[in-house]
């Protein structure tokens, strides 16, 4: 039997990891770990290939689009993806718990932002550790995504480079699950719900074979097995809106 699953928006996706607010406040308040890259042939693949393989390693599982999203990573500019490296190397010990609810995507521009607010020029611009305890982990994560993209597409305007991948509909993701703050989660699962089909039927019939993320990735984590076929997001709108 298929799994059928109401894929989930960002904000929905953090709620349930506040028990990892102390570790992972802690990371980010670290001495930032300055990597020296040396200029080469091979130097922009060699950096790609870690940041894949690191990626893989904290087992995500969401994409942003059926395929390989992986090779993507290859297409980024040879700076970016040295500014990508240097946040993996500053997120070693971050937990699988908080990636596994992050999409390939979102995790790449999540390391981007690690470094960013962690070299910052402007002391206001970095982690503060009254912020970020005073702040939600389902504010704090799109905010350092939010970090990451816009100092990569900086980069990248700049010097004429290739566009990062999905960044104008992220950032309207990032700021949807920040402005999402104060909405009622039930209300918001109501909306999606109510406006969606699913084969020409009402989602309402089939509520009984929904799962929730949760269940969804704990299936995935038995039956050891990565899920390809996702289409998490329809490009004209920013919320969920598909199936698989």
């Amino acid at each position: 039997m298929s799994l059928l699953l109401l894929m989930h928006a960002l904000e929905e996706r953090l709620l349930g990891l506040e028990y990892l607010k102390d570790e992972l406040v802690q990371q980010f308040l670290a001495p930032a770990f300055i990597p020296t890259y040396w200029n080469g042939l091979f130097v922009k693949h060699n950096l790609a290939k870690r940041i894949e393989q690191f990626l893989q390693g904290k087992k995500l599982k969401l994409f942003e689009e059926e395929g390989n999203q992986f090779a993507q990573i290859y297409r980024i500019d040879c700076e970016s993806i040295k500014r990508i490296d240097c946040g993996r190397k500053n997120s070693e010990q971050l937990p699988e718990d908080l990636f596994k609810r992050l999409t390939t995507f979102e995790a790449v521009y999540f390391l981007a932002g690690i470094w960013r607010k962690k070299t910052a020029s402007r002391t206001s611009e970095r982690f503060s550790e009254t912020s970020l305890q005073n702040t939600p982990l389902k504010i704090i994560i799109p905010r350092i995504i939010d970090r990451g993209i816009r100092g990569l597409k900086y980069g990248v305007e700049r010097t004429g480079a290739l566009r990062i991948p999905y960044a104008g509909q992220m950032l309207k993701r990032c700021k949807q699950a920040i402005n999402a703050e104060e909405i009622n989660v039930e209300d918001v699962n109501s909306q999606y719900v109510s406006d969606e089909t699913f084969e020409g039927e009402h989602i309402e019939e089939h509520m009984s074979q929904l799962c929730s993320l949760n269940e969804y990735l704990t299936n995935c984590d038995k039956l050891n097995v990565k899920p390809l076929n996702i289409s998490m997001f329809d490009l004209e709108r920013t919320h969920p809106a598909s199936w698989y």
